[in-house]
């Protein structure tokens, strides 16, 4: 099990956990009581630090081990020094600095919020945990860095990578010493095998996240005097209430499915 893809998928698991252990309590508080935010300032951001930093390891790790498939599939002479593990966890560290970092300008967004009541001062009874001090195109910028872009480049390297292997199939077909090889085919459907779990962790981010990346971005530029966008938005906090945290436990399922590495070391386990 100690391959560079597993320690990706490691990672992933890492960042999947984060965000239940700081973000589920706060949810279910929210769904229980309702208000008054219970848990104070420091944690309303340390829930939005971790959760924003749960999320950008996450597509910063699936990009990471899509280019690392992409070298070994397409580029398989320097896959022996691009997927040695030392690199790989001095990729995976730079990626959660990255990940924190770059967490930081969202999460100083959050604070309690309180409501007025009749004699202009705070009703301690509304307090909720929101954006308090918002910051102009973080949001937007945030979006792009950790959810366009990176599903822009992870759908092109994939392409390229399909296209790798049906030219391996066709050579295979067409020369029968290579077809009758059973390294090259074994190798062939090893890697077919972990192209389809990756592909399938891929399309489960991007269902998982796209509607929280939508709501969020709806909270920034809808009109709240605009009933259908207020609809509109009120259906995607719903969806993506459920979705965000779909993906922390879909991961585990899509290995056990398509992996049968992982299954064999489960059972050991």
């Amino acid at each position: 099990m100690h391959t560079a893809t597993n320690y990706y998928l490691f990672s992933m698991a890492i960042s999947d956990l984060l965000l239940l252990a700081f973000g589920m309590p706060d949810e279910i508080q929210l769904l229980w009581m309702g208000q008054p935010y219970i848990f104070g300032e420091e944690f309303c951001f340390i829930r939005g630090f971790t959760a924003e930093i749960s999320t950008n390891a996450s597509i910063l790790t699936i990009a990471a081990f899509t280019v690392e498939r992409y070298i070994g599939i397409c580029h398989p002479l320097r896959s022996h020094t691009m997927s040695q593990l030392g690199r790989v966890i001095r990729f995976i560290a730079i990626i959660w600095v990255v990940a924190t970092a770059c967490a930081v300008p969202i999460a100083i967004q959050y604070g309690i919020v309180y409501k007025e009541d009749g004699m202009g001062k705070k009703d301690l009874s509304t307090a909720s945990c929101v954006i308090k001090n918002r910051l102009r195109m973080v949001f937007e910028i945030s979006s792009v860095l950790f959810f366009v872009a990176p599903m822009l480049l992870i759908i092109v390297l994939y392409v390229f990578i399909a296209i790798q292997l049906k030219r391996s199939a066709r050579l295979a077909r067409n020369v029968p010493s290579l077809s009758s090889h059973s390294c090259s085919t074994n190798d062939g459907s090893r890697n077919k095998s972990v192209i389809k779990m990756l592909v399938a962790v891929v399309i489960a981010f991007f269902l998982c996240f796209a509607p929280h990346q939508a709501q969020r971005l709806m909270a920034v530029h809808a009109d709240p005097r605009n009933t259908l966008a207020v609809k509109m938005f009120n259906v995607l906090h719903n969806i993506s209430g459920i979705s965000y945290y779909i993906s922390t436990c879909v991961n585990p399922i899509l290995y056990h499915i398509f992996s049968n590495r992982f299954r064999q070391a489960f059972r050991v386990s």
